[in-house]
């Protein structure tokens, strides 16, 4: 069954479809050059869709989106904020598609020990989260520099509580 995805009021009869697209919008312009409103707003609409950090990449909103050169002569989306900072942003889908924050819990939480005894690190993993009825989303991991999410908790007591809590478990 063809799952049809629908950005800026265009129907594409596949994601491959709609990054085909971008790429089209891409390949268009030369570095530095901004995208006409058209193409902008479908980028804008296209990133809000699928970059899992939109919200960061938008930051204090858009003034325009532009082409510049990568270190590797390729272009490159790029945003330049309202507030005059600009930063760089993917298209390609399995680049920006929402990552499992589950998993990058037990990353960040199994960083911080070294598992020994009876349960395994997800069963503890699980438990410390139900205690702490904490919502799994990328609030709770921080960024980097390029102000990307990585999987390292945002909340430094927030290791220190489950470091106490597996001790605990053990």
């Amino acid at each position: 069954m063809i799952q049809k995805v629908t950005v800026n009021n265009i129907e594409f009869n596949s994601k491959t479809k709609v990054q085909e697209y971008a790429k089209t919008i891409l390949n268009k312009y030369t570095s530095n050059e901004i995208l006409s409103q058209e193409d902008s707003e479908f980028m804008i609409a296209y990133f809000e869709q699928f970059h899992y950090e939109w919200k960061r990449k938008n930051g204090a909103g858009i003034e325009n989106v532009f082409i510049k050169k990568s270190e590797w002569e390729n272009n490159e989306f790029w945003i330049l904020r309202k507030d005059g900072t600009t930063t760089d942003i993917s298209y390609i889908i399995r680049k920006i598609a929402k990552p499992d924050y589950k998993f990058w819990l037990e990353l960040a939480f199994g960083n911080a020990i070294k598992i020994d005894g009876n349960k395994s690190l997800k069963e503890v993993i699980n438990a410390f989260a139900k205690a702490k009825e904490l919502t799994i989303s990328a609030d709770l991991f921080a960024a980097n520099q390029e102000q990307e999410m990585v999987p390292q908790l945002a909340d430094a007591t927030l290791t220190e509580e489950f470091i106490a809590f597996y001790a605990q478990a053990n």
